[in-house]
């Protein structure tokens, strides 16, 4: 077999529009730079498939996809495909808690252990809700975070006890001084919504966002029709889908870290909602201020190890990631999704982007970072 896929054999599926590029100030020749851009690498095999749906002044102009869902199958990839969004569903998990916060339900500057008594100790009483939100509460970051060279065993396979087993021994940083990237922090945030909200994490998702704003292709357990239609990048992923599925499984974090399936259209509703001030189609799910405060940096002058650039002020907003780019308007905010997938809000320019990068490779440059100047270098006004 040949390393490199011929392009013109590379499966094409072109979404719903609402506009052309010209009636929202976009020069489409970008588009044609960002289709030979991802295509050039499903081509190389450095990525299977890719998707885009790319919003400005409300309105989608591009939707586009391309390469396979699945390995070895004749399936297209198309921009109403599922994927895990992976931590993307951080963004849902702080528009929650910020709704509850809206609603005078709870305040950012509480103590965690009012609503998860494990906190509740000399070392961690300090952690607020908003170190949690802006990944600064100094406790248990990501796998990999600080290059350590072995792997930890993952929180859900302690069942009931992850919360106890994540906070055993010292902090990694006292409260506030440092941004450390914790999934933890977010898990935790799931139970603190849901001791305010007095339900299931993701029954709170689902009646609060997902069902108002029409994400219908979108869940954390998918009901049987839809499943098939899950992209997967190998075989051990698909057989895993099952497990993630079962409303049985044992005891552990909700999955306010990771665990949201989605599409690019849905993922650019709600992208646009937020681009709108909150509110589409006349919808409100935040108040516009909130929305704001999204993407302005509300810890400056931390100090961030950031997988080993150590970055001596690394700005971050309520639960989103500053914007990356030189062309992205002030006041954006995004976030990834381990390696393969991104939303990027950018209010100032009315621009809304997601895209879906499924591979094996990881994190990569040139999936993740380099299609952000194309998409953005077709702003014409």
């Amino acid at each position: 077999m040949s390393d490199v896929i011929a392009i013109e054999s590379i499966p094409t599926v072109v979404g719903k529009t609402d506009a052309q590029p010209a009636d929202v100030g976009y020069d489409p020749r970008y588009l044609g730079y960002l289709d030979a851009h991802f295509l050039g690498l499903i081509s190389r095999r450095k990525i299977q498939c890719a998707s885009y749906v790319l919003a400005r002044r409300g309105k989608v102009f591009a939707s586009k996809a391309m390469g396979v869902l699945r390995p070895g199958a004749d399936l297209p990839f198309r921009p109403d495909s599922i994927r895990q969004t992976a931590s993307i569903t951080k963004l849902f998990t702080a528009t929650a808690l910020l709704r509850l916060y809206e609603l005078g339900k709870l305040d950012l500057t509480e103590s965690v252990s009012r609503y998860v008594p494990e906190f509740a100790t000399d070392m961690h009483s300090g952690i607020t809700i908003f170190h949690l939100l802006t990944h600064t509460a100094g406790v248990l970051g990501d796998e990999g975070y600080f290059l350590e060279p072995y792997p930890f065993e993952p929180l859900h396979k302690h069942g009931g006890e992850w919360i106890k087993r994540a906070l055993a021994g010292p902090l990694q940083a006292a409260p506030g001084k440092q941004w450390i990237y914790s999934s933890f922090s977010f898990m935790v945030l799931g139970k603190v919504v849901e001791a305010v909200a007095g339900e299931d994490f993701e029954d709170h998702i689902t009646r609060t966002i997902l069902g108002p704003l029409g994400l219908s292709r979108s869940g954390f357990r998918l009901p049987e029709e839809l499943r098939p239609e899950v992209c997967v990048t190998s075989a051990g992923e698909g057989e895993f889908l099952p497990k993630l599925f079962d409303p049985k499984r044992r005891p552990g974090p909700p999955r306010s870290f990771w665990g949201l399936f989605s599409t690019a259209e849905d993922l650019s509703r709600f992208g646009r909602c937020l681009q709108g001030g909150g509110e589409l189609d006349g919808v409100r799910i935040l108040g516009r201020k909130t929305v704001e405060a999204l993407g302005r940096n509300q810890i400056p002058g931390t100090y961030a190890f950031y997988w080993g650039a150590r970055k001596s002020d690394y700005p971050y907003g309520l639960g989103a990631q500053i914007a990356k780019g030189e062309f992205v308007g002030k006041g954006s905010f995004a976030h990834e999704g381990s390696g393969a997938s991104c939303l990027t809000v950018d209010p100032s320019n009315e621009f809304v982007s997601v895209f879906f990068v499924p591979s094996n490779a990881g994190w990569t440059a040139e999936a993740v970072d380099n299609p952000n100047p194309i998409i953005w270098g077709g702003i014409e006004d």
